[in-house]
């Protein structure tokens, strides 16, 4: 199933504009012309893992945040709480009185939340110069309590947060920048209470290691430079406020959510990675020749499906009008990579009752 808000974020992405109301068909047809196979393809597969996404809502799923529980054991000097939208007169408590909102974070499963509010101070062109005149707040609720977080708004850029803790947020935005521009991207762990740390990108590497500290992260810096916004693995330190990459295997278009003890990725064609610690297996699956794409999502698996040595993924055919064509085929293993089953199923939402089936 394909949901609009998925292909809005993906014409946001490549065609950068303001995303308008959505030909479904049509539009998979031109991500197909403009990506073409591989990576390319993979924009296409968003729409077959859409299941997983409310709004543009990429979740990283993790344990409890390495080394702290709370954000008030990090320094001072890395927290903040602004009441003021950077790029105007506008509080935030005026952007959510006038502006829109969108639940860009339900509680579904943790009791945060996340609300993103924008207001447009006059007329926007689309494609048009930095949007000064669009103003948006973040508010992040916990239980009762609730906080304004200014949020840095573009159309190029779909919100991105996602659950990091039960009650902290991890949240990705940017500045708005011509297309094919290296954007300046901004990290940050916001708590209800009004608790905020902009974490701090690490140079190199670090070792590709399972743990509560490693996020999936749909990375806007690819975006902007003309990459295929697929999903990296970072590891954050709390203790210390810092951001860094894993040392993982590239192409890796879908990472599973069980990162926290267990890597695993899927590629674009049929291909599966799953390792630690630098070594990652390769297995290459026995696909159908016209192989459009393959993909995973989150929301397939029931609970407690997953766990160390079990992978699943779905093998995509095109019809002729370039949309997914039934059934598509499921491909699982439970044994690490050393084995697989090839099972049909109608389209993507039955993918979850056969994993329950299976067990």
């Amino acid at each position: 199933m394909i949901e609009e808000d998925v292909i809005s974020r993906l014409v946001g992405l490549h065609d950068h504009i303001r995303p308008p109301v959505m030909d479904v068909a049509s539009d998979v047809l031109r991500g197909r012309r403009v990506l073409r196979r591989r990576r390319a393809v993979a924009g296409a597969a968003v729409g077959l893992v859409a299941v997983a996404v409310a709004v543009t809502l990429v979740p990283a799923t993790t344990g409890a945040p390495k080394g702290v529980d709370h954000l008030d054991e990090v320094p001072p000097s890395q927290t903040s709480a602004p009441t003021q939208d950077a790029r105007g007169s506008w509080s935030l408590e005026r952007i959510r009185a006038e502006g829109s909102p969108t639940d860009v974070l339900p509680t579904a499963g943790s009791a945060v939340s996340a609300r993103l509010y924008v207001a447009y101070d006059g007329p926007v062109e689309q494609g048009g110069p930095p949007y000064s005149n669009v103003r948006a707040a973040l508010e992040v609720t916990h239980d009762a309590r609730s906080a304004l977080f200014d949020y840095r708004y573009s159309t190029a850029n779909q919100p991105w947060v996602a659950r990091f803790a039960d009650d902290t947020v991890l949240v990705q935005d940017a500045e708005w920048v011509p297309f094919g521009q290296a954007r300046p991207v901004r990290y940050r762990l916001l708590q209800a209470d009004g608790d905020a740390v902009e974490l701090r990108m690490l140079e190199g590497r670090a070792p590709a290691a399972p743990g509560p500290g490693v996020v999936q992260i749909d990375d806007f810096s690819s975006w902007s430079a003309g990459g295929s916004g697929a999903e990296e693995l970072y590891v954050v330190d709390t203790r210390a406020g810092t951001l860094q990459p894993l040392d993982v295997p590239e192409d890796i278009r879908y990472w599973g959510p069980n990162v926290g003890e267990f890597l695993w990725g899927v590629t674009s064609d049929c291909r599966v990675f799953a390792g630690a610690a630098g070594r990652f297996a390769e297995h290459r699956l026995e696909c159908a020749p016209d192989t459009a794409f393959t993909v995973l999502s989150r929301s397939w698996f029931p609970d407690g499906w997953l766990r160390p040595g079990r992978m699943a993924l779905a093998e995509v055919h095109l019809t002729e009008a370039d949309t997914p064509a039934s059934p598509v085929y499921l491909h699982i293993s439970r044994d690490n990579g050393a084995t697989w089953q090839r099972i049909a199923v109608s389209d993507d939402t039955a993918i979850a009752a056969e994993l329950q089936r299976i067990g």
